[in-house]
C-alpha cells in the first residue's frame, strides 16, 4: 500500500474507515512520489503522527472514533508540523471556511479528482515543507 520515495518528509498519512477509499487515493497519489501511510481511525492517526515524520495528512471528515477536529487539535497538541486535508462527500463553503478558520490546510470533495488531489496535495507538502503549517485550534 505504501508508494515508493526517497524522501521521509514528504510522507502522506490518509485517515479513513474505508480501506477502499483509502486505496483509491493512494492510487491517485501514486505518481506523486510521496510516501502514502494509512490508518482507519483517529488512535491509528494519532499513533503514526507519534512515530513518522508526516508532511500532510488527509483525512475523512466523520471517523468512527472521532473526526477531523480530533485529529486537528491532537496534531496541534503535539506540534506535528503536517498540514491537515479535510475530505467529504459534502465538501460545501461551510466546510471549507470551518477547516481554513481552525487552521487546516484545504478540502477535497469526493468522489476524488485527479488532477485536484495532486494540486492541492503537492502544494500542502510544499507548504509543510517550508514551515510547520500553522494552526489555530
Amino acid at each position: 500500500m505504501n508508494s515508493m520515495t526517497t524522501n521521509v518528509d514528504e510522507a502522506v498519512l490518509l485517515v479513513f474507515q474505508s480501506p477502499q477509499v483509502g486505496i483509491a487515493l493512494s492510487e491517485l497519489l501514486d505518481g506523486a512520489r510521496l510516501t502514502v501511510l494509512h490508518s482507519q481511525d483517529c488512535s491509528q492517526a494519532f499513533a503514526r503522527l507519534a512515530r513518522s515524520g508526516i508532511s500532510v495528512v488527509i483525512c475523512e471528515a466523520a471517523l468512527t472514533d472521532g473526526d477531523w477536529k480530533d485529529v486537528l487539535k491532537y496534531m496541534v497538541q503535539t506540534g506535528s508540523p503536517s498540514a491537515l486535508i479535510v475530505t467529504s462527500r459534502i465538501a460545501d463553503k461551510s466546510l471549507w471556511v470551518e477547516v481554513l478558520n481552525l487552521g487546516g490546510y484545504d478540502v477535497l470533495a469526493q468522489p476524488f479528482d485527479r488532477e485536484e488531489v495532486t494540486r492541492v496535495v503537492t502544494s500542502a507538502v510544499r507548504a509543510s515543507s517550508r514551515e510547520p503549517w500553522r494552526r489555530r485550534a
